[in-house]
């Protein structure tokens, strides 16, 4: 399909090359093709006044694809000076962060989008997660994480936020109830089932992973 589909877009661009939309889609069959630098020259031809949000999201996965990761940067920040408010932007930006081992510069990114958004629940499990990770700010980190969990009481990544800061202060029986409900949700997430093998040993629990997703 994506190659009728780029086939279809650069016929469309033969004729109409300052169609934006067009060459956004042709970026991201590239991106998913693994052809970032494809992606980055099909980019390169739409103008500034059709450079929006999504424009800036598929430059700045192109570059990470890459692994040019201040190039990746260098978008994303400019775009979130003229964005500011804008959510999936900043996630974009603390989630390369955080890959990268930044976690200070995504605390920071996040912080600020709480200024914005103090409700926001990505923005509150991002920060939560990321004091988990950091072993540090650890009650205020559950406080923000249950709080996301208020809004969306069955995603399993907020389940799996609590599960592993529950961990992190010692709370292992505590943290097996949430890690294990996270798990029955996303039994295929590699971190989650990592984070319930590693509650199970602080708990002595020999059984399978699959036997404990199992259980009520």
């Amino acid at each position: 399909m994506d190659t009728e589909a780029e086939a279809a877009y650069n016929a469309l661009l033969t004729k109409r090359p300052d169609f934006a939309d067009a060459r956004k889609r042709l970026a991201v069959i590239y991106i998913r093709d693994k052809e970032p630098d494809r992606a980055i020259k099909a980019l390169e031809g739409i103008d500034k006044i059709y450079k929006d949000v999504d424009f800036y999201r598929i430059t700045a996965e192109a570059y990470i694809q890459k692994e040019d990761y201040a190039s990746a940067e260098k978008v994303l920040v400019g775009a979130l000076a003229e964005n500011d408010k804008d959510i999936k932007l900043r996630l974009d930006l603390a989630v390369m962060y955080d890959e990268q081992k930044q976690r200070d510069k995504a605390v920071a990114t996040i912080k600020e989008g709480l200024t914005h958004y103090p409700d926001n629940e990505s923005f509150l499990n991002f920060l939560g997660y990321m004091y988990a990770e950091m072993g540090t700010n650890l009650k205020e980190g559950e406080k923000l994480i249950r709080k996301a969990l208020e809004k969306k009481p069955e995603e399993a990544a907020y389940l799996d936020s609590l599960g592993w800061i529950l961990y992190k202060q010692g709370k292992y029986k505590e943290a097996l109830t949430y890690q294990k409900r996270a798990a029955k949700k996303a039994p295929d997430e590699e971190e989650i089932v990592s984070h319930l093998k590693a509650i199970m040993k602080k708990l002595g629990i020999k059984k399978s992973v699959d036997e404990i997703i199992k259980e009520n």
